[in-house]
């Protein structure tokens, strides 16, 4: 065999090699979709196991299972890294919302809290009555903050401060961007703007499962309870930030 007929063979399997990769980009995008989160987008437990099974199987067929390791790693850095763009590109992002959003922003908790008012048998519950006109009030007293994906507002979450407490109210996701962790990042981008308070305090009801388990997760405890209107008790909960508001 020429040199020649040597390199032929080796582009074959080049282009065979392509194909295969093109074949595997189009599977870790869909598996992609499915991540909630850059955290899952890396999974170095997954990757570890790849690099084992891909060792394992160059053993078998007489492949260096360094060369396999190297190669691999470099495949599965540049997926990740492409992973990791999309992934954000796709992100909800989270930015200062103004008056003139509070259409939309009316819209999307009405939409939001009516699971709420099914779950409590009310809907009388002051999220799903208030107006328009009050919640450009409530821009005021309150900083709102929004989560926009594709231009349009997915949630949002309000703070005011008395003394060293921030005040943290109407979390919303819209039910189909739920379970994909906007509420934790609208939770935390609202907790860095007022970082500098001593306390966090918020309030959910006693039926709101999700809710109390979330900002459980965020470090949240409840210190009291408070009844609203004759459907609702109010668990009252705080987190103890460690600074002195200044």
């Amino acid at each position: 065999m020429t040199l020649e007929e040597v390199r032929l063979e080796i582009d074959k399997i080049d282009s065979q090699i392509i194909g295969l990769l093109s074949e595997r980009s189009r599977f870790v995008a869909a598996a992609g979709k499915l991540k909630k989160d850059e955290q899952g987008v890396r999974d170095p437990k997954r990757v570890e196991q790849v690099i084992e099974s891909v060792k394992l199987k160059a053993v078998e067929v007489g492949l260096d299972p360094r060369i396999a390791e190297e190669v691999y790693r470099t495949i599965i850095g540049c997926f990740v890294r492409k992973e990791i763009k999309e992934f954000t590109e796709r992100s909800p992002h989270i930015y200062d919302a103004a008056p003139s959003d509070a259409a939309e922003l009316l819209e999307l908790q009405k939409l939001a809290f009516y699971q709420q008012g099914v779950l409590y048998g009310d809907f009388t519950l002051p999220p799903l009555v208030q107006t328009r006109e009050e919640l450009i009030l409530d821009f005021k007293t309150h900083a709102f903050l929004k989560a926009t994906y594709e231009g349009k507002i997915v949630g949002s979450v309000r703070g005011c401060v008395e003394g060293n407490t921030c005040h943290i109210s109407r979390l919303i996701v819209h039910p189909d961007h739920q379970n994909k962790g906007i509420g934790k990042s609208l939770m935390r981008a609202i907790e860095e703007k007022f970082r500098n308070v001593r306390r966090y305090e918020l309030f959910t009801g006693h039926k709101s499962e999700k809710n109390l388990a979330l900002y459980g997760t965020l470090g949240y405890r409840p210190f009291k309870e408070k009844l609203e209107g004759n459907s609702v008790t109010l668990i009252c909960m705080e987190k103890i930030h460690g600074r002195t508001a200044t």
